[in-house]
């Protein structure tokens, strides 16, 4: 079961193995994985060439295989070759965990951190701009203050993580579980969820219904520095979600 198909170390690890690979869902990247095989994978001269150099190591650091397999809840959501096969992940297990009693509401508000500055996706005083702009958002709709704890992402740098951290009333939070699985399990919720285009917001909308209100902020196309066309499909399906509101003017 491999957590991050493209991971060099993982697939370092598994290639130990003669054994069939499972994919399992990585977000959005998980998109952004299956696009890849879709077009050339790793049948490029320069996947070629890399494999050669890593071959003087002992080391084979990519999974190639004549199928792929990938476990996803977006199953229904890509179009695929024949050589990938998507079996659809439902949250059939999750959903019937789900706690009949409706939990308490919190004075707080929940926002999901991305490593959207780390991965080069944003620059950095961009990023920080959209939070300002969303902190404002938060003091309009509560004008009597409220704190707003940021789920930092496993990927996200110390660095971004203390300027966000000396916003007022913002409060870095490193979950040791996967939201879904914190919500779920959690005596209170949020006032809300905000976050940007996170697969969280789907997987909660799926798991949870409309117990947790959740909120998509927009990042205009233009400020991407890549993988333009599939986050703005994403911003889409937020956008036309009926447990997920889209907020666009911020």
């Amino acid at each position: 079961i491999i957590g991050h198909f493209r991971s060099i170390y993982q697939a370092a690890f598994a290639n130990l193995y003669n054994t069939k690979y499972i994919c399992v869902d990585d977000g959005t990247r998980t998109l952004d994985d299956i696009s890849f095989l879709n077009r050339f994978g790793y049948s490029t001269k320069a996947f070629k060439l890399k494999t050669l150099l890593y071959a003087f190591f002992s080391v084979k650091p990519y999974l190639l295989s004549k199928k792929y397999t990938f476990f996803s809840y977006y199953a229904k959501k890509v179009e695929v070759k024949n050589h990938i096969h998507v079996l659809e992940n439902t949250f059939s297990y999750m959903r019937s965990l789900k706690s009949k009693k409706s939990s308490k509401v919190e004075k707080k508000i929940a926002f999901v951190g991305q490593s959207l500055v780390d991965s080069k996706l944003l620059t950095l005083d961009f990023y920080l701009s959209l939070l300002n702009n969303i902190d404002d958002y938060y003091k309009k709709r509560y004008p009597e203050g409220i704190t707003v704890e940021y789920y930092a992402h496993r990927n996200e740098s110390d660095e971004v993580l203390e300027l966000v951290a000396k916003m007022p009333n913002w409060v870095i939070i490193k979950n040791k579980l996967p939201l879904e699985l914190h919500f779920l399990f959690s005596s209170q919720f949020p006032e809300e969820v905000g976050l940007f285009f996170s697969s969280v917001a789907e997987t909660l909308s799926i798991i949870l219904g409309d117990e947790l209100k959740l909120k998509s902020f927009f990042i205009p196309t233009d400020k991407l520095l890549y993988r333009k066309s599939e986050i703005n499909n994403l911003f889409e399906t937020n956008r036309n979600s009926e447990n997920i509101q889209l907020i666009n003017n911020y």
